[in-house]
Formats: structure tokens, C-alpha cells, sequence
């Protein structure tokens, strides 16, 4: 008996109806199902593919951010140092026009 409980898992209760009548049901019973031990596995299989599939994204989202952000801080320096060496023209050309 062991090696079925290893092999079924562990059962579930599942509801299933007796009938209908115009779409109401009538009446349903209560019936213990087991789940296979190989669908619990593939569950907990595919939760934690699932759980390393959303921690990739988090991790890739974090990274588009700082590469935005660097981006962002790159063309603020440089918007800044084209500012400051204009302005230098601007005063080398008065200068040197004086």
C-alpha cells in the first residue's frame, strides 16, 4: 500500500453532479480523487520554472532600468559639458573680437 500512496498522491475531494434539470442542478456528491504522484511533480515542476521565469524578468527589468538610467546621466553630462564649451566660444569669440 506505501508504494501507492507514492504513486497517487495525496487524494482530493472533487464534486460531481448527479443531474440537471433546465440548467440547475439537482443534486451533486462529494467523491475522494487521488492525483498522480507524477502530476504533483510536474506541478511543482512547473512552479518553480515559473518562479525562475519571474525572477528572470525581475532581474531584466532591474537591468533596463539602470541602462535607462545611465543613458539618462550620460546625456545630462553631456548636454552640460556642450553648454559649458559653448559658452567658452562664445567667450573666446567676444574676447577675441574685443
Amino acid at each position: 500500500m506505501y508504494w501507492q500512496s507514492l504513486w497517487f498522491g495525496a487524494p482530493r475531494l472533487v464534486r460531481q453532479p448527479r443531474g440537471f434539470l433546465f440548467g440547475l442542478r439537482i443534486r451533486s456528491e462529494i467523491v475522494i480523487e487521488a492525483i498522480p504522484m507524477a502530476t504533483i511533480l510536474k506541478s511543482a515542476q512547473q512552479r518553480a520554472a515559473m518562479a525562475a521565469k519571474e525572477e528572470r524578468a525581475r532581474d531584466a527589468a532591474l537591468a533596463m532600468r539602470e541602462y535607462v538610467a545611465e543613458n539618462l546621466a550620460i546625456d545630462v553630462k553631456t548636454a552640460r559639458l556642450r553648454a559649458r564649451r559653448l559658452a567658452k566660444e562664445a567667450r573666446d569669440r567676444q574676447h577675441n573680437n574685443v
